[in-house]
């Protein structure tokens, strides 16, 4: 009966070849997610970041000060009931797309921080600044 010594090892080197291929390519599918998901953040934080810089302030004051004048003259009764809740509607969506679009600044900043590991951070703790 032959002893199959000589063999023994080339089958284990086999396998481990295997897994060595099998392990490099796992580790480019899961690098190249990460790099799609960084840069889907990347590109999602530069959109809303220009949208953010479309907003100018003095917009936002506009509406506001048009939705308080509605409110005095509808107390006055000199404005009908349809067109003072129209311009309290425009004036609250105006600043909820403000605050969404933000909201959407926000997390893909934060995305991009976290998959990256970014030392500089890209949000800022000011309330006042955009990101």
């Amino acid at each position: 009966m032959p002893l199959p010594l000589w063999n023994n090892g080339k089958a284990n080197v086999e396998v481990a070849e295997a897994r060595r291929i099998q392990a490099q390519a796992s580790l480019l599918v899961t690098q190249r997610e990460v790099e799609r998901q960084v840069t889907e953040a990347a590109l999602l934080y530069e959109t809303q970041r220009q949208r953010l810089t479309g907003w100018k302030p003095e917009m936002l004051d506009s509406f506001k000060e048009a939705a308080a004048l509605a409110d005095r003259h509808y107390r006055l009764g000199a404005v009908e009931i349809a067109t003072y809740v129209e311009l309290q509607e425009k004036y609250l969506e105006a600043v909820d797309a403000i605050n969404e679009t933000k909201t959407s600044a926000l997390e893909a900043a934060l995305a991009v921080e976290q998959l990256t590991g970014l030392s500089e951070t890209l949000v800022k703790l000011n309330s006042e600044q955009s990101p």
